[in-house]
């Protein structure tokens, strides 16, 4: 067969797929501009409420590292079941042929 014709066949990605993936981005954003520029809460929202100790910081490091690990480890188990589905089954095994090769 055509394999060009076989990619158009290929159902689409399922949504919830892409949707943990945005997720593990996002994640992995907020995670690099905490590392990159701590102090990014107060000039965004001009409050401190960690009073400048960095606590908030880190705690927003360790909650976006977490979460990035876990949206990326969900869309990961998504696409799996999603690829597993997509593989042929294999057929029934020819008769008189088991696994252990012809009866005797």
């Amino acid at each position: 067969m055509n394999p060009e014709a076989d990619r158009r066949r290929l159902p689409r990605t399922p949504k919830r797929v892409w949707f943990l993936t945005g997720l593990a981005l996002a994640s992995a954003a907020l995670l690099i501009l905490t590392v990159l520029w701590p102090t990014w809460i107060e000039k965004a929202f001009a409050v401190d409420p960690d009073r400048g100790d960095g606590s908030l910081e880190w705690i927003l490091t360790s909650v976006a590292a977490l979460t990035m690990v876990g949206f990326g480890w969900g869309a990961r188990v998504q696409w799996r079941r999603w690829t597993t589905r997509l593989q042929p089954s294999p057929g029934p095994e020819p008769s008189g042929q088991g696994a252990g090769g012809p009866s005797s």
